[in-house]
């Protein structure tokens, strides 16, 4: 999972594009980029999108100072020391049968 902020001159996804080139080392090929969720905070200061990006293979990523490891992981079997935005994301009811729904699709 990569992230981060959006410059002030960025969309969204060219923000994401360029968080995964620095977070990863690289830039893997996306067959599909699928918006799973949006959140602003009541006071309009914080907002994030999640977004599932759909590629071809899985790669090593050469990861920057930001992460201490990476894993590949089956659906529902995420590693244990989640962000905490991230672990509520993957609760989400709402957002679990979205997921399995692309992953039965693509899969």
């Amino acid at each position: 999972m990569v992230g981060g902020k959006s410059k002030f001159t960025e969309s969204a996804f060219e923000g994401l594009k360029r968080e995964i080139e620095e977070e990863t080392g690289s830039m893997p090929k996306i067959k599909k980029t699928i918006p799973l969720e949006m959140f602003t905070s009541n006071d309009q200061k914080f907002f994030f999108h999640t977004y599932l990006i759909a590629i071809d293979a899985e790669f090593i990523p050469k990861l920057n100072d930001e992460h201490s490891g990476y894993c590949w992981c089956a659906f529902e079997c995420w590693p244990k020391n989640l962000h905490m935005g991230l672990k509520n994301t993957l609760n989400n009811k709402s957002i679990k049968g979205k997921l399995q729904t692309i992953l039965d699709l693509i899969v």
